[in-house]
């Protein structure tokens, strides 16, 4: 009972900073646990609609510990932009079995001295290097494509770009490039661990590590993190998965090599490794998401898809082989747009948290005491009629600069912002105008048959990275309608 004082005691203590705070209220030590998980549908969906009870911002507990959510973009821009809420929320530790021990879940000075490290290796003059492996990896895309549109069947595009993602990503970022049944094996083990760490936050009880590692699940996990390791282990030492061809090694610089270039000092091998595995993984994961999620949304929404065939015709010409090259990335306006649109509706992680360091007053008037969790939920401040009309409606013209003025600056936060902001955000954004410039100039997607839904009827999977329930269906066929000149004709502004 001694040991239980001094935490009914913060709890207590947090309660009082807390009351007005709207919320269910919580009972000692469980807080609202046998709320949350009574019963078995999804922890997420529970939490949207305590959001539509209580408002947008309030407060939940699990455990002794307070959990408070927020949307306003200015309590957004309050915690991202200071400093003293660097620190990531303590449950970040359990996306380590997916992601490794890397920038996104460490915090503190090694937190720093990570991000010191590999800063210099995602500059605008290092990436640009990339587009040629981007394009050149996207062939594999468009085989299977090739393939989905003669057969006339309806595919989940999510397989395709998680194994075109995946091989592009390799090189890239650790200059190798394994064999197709490798990169499907560490694609699948990745998303089970993912997986494991969603239903690991949604059982309380799994939460206590020893525990958690007499269970199946827990082996499972072990397992799988000892396989990811083994194969990041291997292609970092250049030997990797072997193919017919010898070694997987592939000469040339690729992210690691950059950021080892003279900074070796900075981090020890161990530290490498997983931050490697972790920037394999999540850029992986993200950018498969956005492209599926992209591609579905444009199969559903024609006349928008008719306008980026226009705009790549106009930049490119009729000619469905011209290579994309860094030259033409920055003239793909509308294609960026739709990007940034797909990311609205989607937000690929649509939760992120920090630790509260002291008593904060939030910019919305809320109090938040010290030692309490602030989730911030991008996903919904992106759906807010607010800052977003008609907010289901998926409308690439939002991101216009004449709209984009018109709403605060974290009314859209798919990257998260200030310091803990996403590093590889214009890797991820070079990846997937090449991948989608490339795809689109020589194929048409569509619905598949049957399917009417519209954005609010995608049953959204809320984990790690955000998926869809059932997949990502669509059609393929391959284009006829080049609408444009010849690509020697200058581009004509559509925007």
């Amino acid at each position: 009972m001694t040991l239980l004082l001094p935490a009914i005691a913060a709890q207590q203590r947090m309660q009082r900073v807390l009351a007005d705070m709207p919320g269910p209220p919580p009972l000692p030590l469980l807080g609202n646990i046998p709320e949350l998980f009574s019963r078995q549908d999804a922890f997420w969906s529970k939490i949207l609609r305590l959001m539509a009870g209580y408002g947008p911002t309030f407060c939940f507990w699990l455990g002794p510990t307070p959990f408070v959510v927020v949307t306003d973009p200015r309590d957004l821009e309050h915690v991202c932009g200071n400093a003293r809420f660097n620190d990531k929320s303590p449950w970040y530790t359990l996306a380590r079995a997916a992601l490794g021990t890397g920038l996104i879940t460490l915090n503190g000075e090694q937190w720093r001295r990570h991000r010191r490290a590999i800063a210099p290796s995602l500059h605008q003059h290092v990436l640009v290097q990339n587009v040629e492996v981007f394009r050149r990896k996207t062939a594999g895309l468009l085989h299977m494509l090739t393939r989905a549109s003669r057969s006339g069947e309806t595919v989940d595009i999510l397989e395709f770009c998680n194994l075109a993602s995946i091989d592009a990503v390799c090189e890239t970022l650790l200059s190798a490039a394994a064999d197709a049944t490798a990169l499907a094996k560490f694609v699948r083990q990745t998303t089970d661990a993912a997986l494991g760490v969603t239903r690991r936050v949604c059982r309380p009880w799994l939460l206590w590590d020893r525990l958690y590692a007499l269970t199946r699940e827990g082996r499972d996990s072990a397992r799988t993190q000892r396989d990811t390791d083994a194969f990041i282990d291997g292609v970092i030492e250049g030997r990797g998965e072997k193919t017919s061809r010898g070694s997987c090694w592939v000469k040339r610089r690729s992210f690691l090599e950059h950021a080892l270039e003279g900074l070796e000092d900075l981090m020890s091998p161990e530290e490498w490794r997983e931050e490697a595995k972790a920037m394999v993984v999540a850029g992986q994961g993200t950018v498969a998401h956005c492209l599926s999620f992209a591609l579905l949304l444009l199969a559903m929404h024609p006349d928008q898809q008719h306008r980026v065939h226009q705009e790549l015709d106009d930049v490119f010409g009729a000619d469905p082989d011209r290579e994309v090259t860094e030259h033409e990335l920055p003239h793909l306006q509308l294609l960026e747009r739709v990007i940034l649109e797909t990311l609205r509706l989607f937000p690929l992680v649509p939760v992120f948290g920090r630790a509260c360091p002291e008593d904060t007053e939030l910019p919305s008037g809320r109090t938040v005491p010290r030692g309490a969790n602030i989730f911030m939920f991008s996903f919904h401040t992106h759906r807010d009629p607010a800052w977003f009309p008609d907010p289901l409606r998926f409308d690439p013209d939002r991101f216009l600069p004449e709209q984009v003025r018109t709403r605060p600056a974290l009314s859209f936060a798919a990257f998260s912002a200030g310091p803990r902001g996403c590093i590889g955000q214009r890797y991820a954004m070079m990846y997937l105008k090449t991948a989608l410039g490339t795809v689109l100039r020589r194929y048409q997607l569509h619905r598949a048959p049957g399917d009417t839904r519209s954005v609010a009827d995608l049953p959204v999977e809320i984990g790690v990275i955000l998926s869809l329930d059932g997949g990502f269906p669509v059609r393929v066929s391959e284009r006829c309608d080049f609408v444009s000149a010849p690509s020697s004709s200058p581009p004509r502004n559509l925007h």
